[in-house]
């Protein structure tokens, strides 16, 4: 069952996916599963492409009769196996912050992105209470997530300019004991980022 904030998110990326007749979508790091079953749940197998770097998890998946992703390949290790302009859509749902090199990341979503394609991303709010006083206070935190950066919502938008994206939306998900933190300031409520980017040609 998913968490409230993993609702919240599921939400947002569901809801950004547009023009359902005719879509190719790739899930990277597809995870125990729950996303990439609602996204089949909504668009169609046959629409998706599902990454993850081992099939460790293929247990997990059993129980959204998923058997293994579709493609089996490490994301600090580039290039991804697909050719370029190949996607309309790339969804990234908690993966940034575990990686080696998000530049490189991002620089390799833009290649395989079509033409005017999108990129969903939802990360960790770093400035957020939740990860600020219940996270970061565990002095192993970067050994229990496997979280290697932190990001907010200036240096993620930065990056993402940087590497050829116009972002389009900014929202925040949450933890309902901030809910009344979070409707004030949601900046700081907030704990995880939520973002839809177009890619622009350059």
């Amino acid at each position: 069952m998913p968490s409230f904030p993993d609702k919240i998110r599921f939400k947002f990326i569901i809801d950004n996916i547009k023009d359902k007749s005719k879509l190719k979508i790739l899930d990277l790091g597809v995870g125990e599963g729950e996303l990439h079953a609602e996204l089949i749940k909504q668009f169609g197998k046959e629409k998706l492409v599902g990454l993850d770097f081992e099939d460790y998890c293929m247990i997990r998946y059993n129980k959204y009769q998923i058997t293994s992703p579709d493609v089996v390949h490490n994301l600090n290790i580039f290039p991804y196996p697909f050719s370029n302009n190949q996607f309309d859509y790339v969804v990234a749902g908690e993966i940034i912050e575990h990686l080696e090199n998000p530049k490189a990341f991002l620089d390799e979503v833009y290649r395989i992105l079509k033409k005017d394609g999108y990129l969903i991303l939802t990360t960790p709010n770093g400035c957020g209470v939740h990860e600020l006083l219940e996270n970061r206070k565990k002095s192993d935190v970067t050994t229990k997530y496997g979280h290697t950066f932190y990001f907010n919502d200036i240096s993620l938008c930065r990056l993402l300019n940087y590497t050829g994206f116009d972002l389009q939306k900014v929202k925040y998900c949450f933890y309902r004991k901030y809910t009344l933190l979070w409707v004030i300031y949601p900046k700081f409520g907030g704990s995880n980022l939520m973002v839809l980017a177009k890619k622009i040609n350059k």
